[in-house]
């Protein structure tokens, strides 16, 4: 059985990757007979180091940027991308569309992309699944259009969005009509996906995942303080927790801003800094970066879902809404802080408190619920 999941398995930034390596896992748990290829509809064939094509489009000036996305995405399209996709596409008998925020418009990316995409799946007769999906709240009227006619084409056999919050923007900001169910983020089954090596000697060891407000803001709709107040709030959340006796170790989901920022942190403040992971180059890396904590801090959404995959209690900081859909779902809001600007003490206050009650982990519920979604793709086939 022939199965392709089409998203970005090798971003830069590594959650994506821990998406699809959970997706692959219980295909093949579930099926012995799965064969499972992953479609990167960025391009990439193998995990990389180096920033994304969007984030160099990001120097060009803002009113031209969607034009050069557009001019970009059309011409990979025509000279690599079709054929490469047509080939890989071939012989699938389950084509799996997710997860991640593939419903995500910026600058178009996604939406042309996923349209792309779409006009090769139209030709296809393997069974079609929109699964585990982010869907943002906002989309430019374009960005919309290409979505809307992208999931027109592919003609779903089902829709399924990782929150509450997206399948409602998928109704109200795509006008959706289909059947949309929820399912949980796969990448909290990623415990059991890869097994890196655990280090058992536990001694209130605190991992910050450090997140550059460039590549979590690009469009700076957050204000200027997020991005300006950055490296004073890590160096200040770092100091404080050190006094407290805390080892403080440091590292990134990957992208190569958030690897530039932390080891400028590092080189500022390395004294403090019991650890500064290296960058991971893959999913397992990564894991293993993470499970080396007692607790983790966090804006990136998967750094946080990995860890709770873990068993690792994380403190959720507010960037996106996309992270209070995951505490919410996963009943930890006590562990999230809504404020774009938390200060080192309202942090520390939860860190605290998490090592001493040492919250209830839904792993069964969940882990049930992904299977369920996964089952349904290979019982319809």
């Amino acid at each position: 059985m022939n199965i392709v999941i089409c998203a970005v398995p090798f971003s830069p930034n590594l959650g994506d990757g821990a998406i699809f390596e959970s997706i692959k896992s219980r295909y093949e748990s579930i099926s012995t007979e799965a064969k499972v290829t992953p479609l990167d509809i960025a391009g990439r064939t193998r995990y990389e180091v180096s920033n994304s094509n969007l984030d160099k489009i990001r120097i060009i000036p803002k009113p031209l940027r969607r034009y050069a996305v557009l001019s970009y995405c059309i011409f990979r399209y025509l000279t690599t991308w079709r054929k490469f996709w047509q080939k890989t596409l071939k012989d699938a008998d389950i084509i799996t569309i997710g997860g991640g925020q593939l419903f995500l418009d910026e600058e178009l990316n996604f939406p042309v992309k996923l349209y792309l995409l779409s006009r090769q799946l139209k030709k296809m007769r393997a069974r079609k699944n929109i699964s585990f999906v982010g869907v943002s709240s906002t989309s430019s009227k374009i960005g919309r259009s290409l979505f809307k006619k992208a999931i027109e084409n592919i003609n779903a056999d089902s829709i399924s969005v990782r929150d509450m919050e997206s399948g409602k923007n998928m109704i109200n900001t795509l006008g959706i009509t289909a059947k949309i169910s929820v399912a949980p983020d796969p990448a909290l089954y990623f415990e059991r996906a890869l097994q890196p090596k655990q280090n058992s000697a536990k001694q209130n060891r605190i991992s910050i995942c450090i997140s550059n407000p460039k590549s979590l803001d690009s469009e700076q709709k957050l204000g200027k303080e997020f991005h300006q107040r950055s490296t004073e709030f890590y160096i200040d959340l770092i100091n404080k927790l050190s006094r407290r006796e805390f080892s403080v170790s440091i590292f990134s989901n990957g992208a190569p801003e958030d690897e530039q920022l932390k080891n400028e942190i590092y080189n500022i403040n390395s004294e403090k800094i019991h650890h500064c992971h290296p960058q991971p180059l893959t999913p397992s890396d990564l894991k293993s970066h993470i499970s080396e904590a007692d607790i983790v801090i966090a804006h990136r959404l998967h750094a946080n879902i990995i860890a709770y995959s873990l068993g690792i209690p994380s403190i959720g900081l507010n960037w996106d809404s996309k992270v209070k859909s995951f505490f919410t779902a996963v009943q930890r809001l006590d562990y999230y802080l809504d404020d774009l600007a938390p200060t080192a003490e309202n942090i520390i206050e939860l860190v605290e408190g998490a090592l001493k009650l040492k919250p209830e982990f839904l792993h069964e519920t969940l882990n049930k619920k992904i299977d369920e979604e996964i089952s349904s793709h290979l019982k319809r086939n």
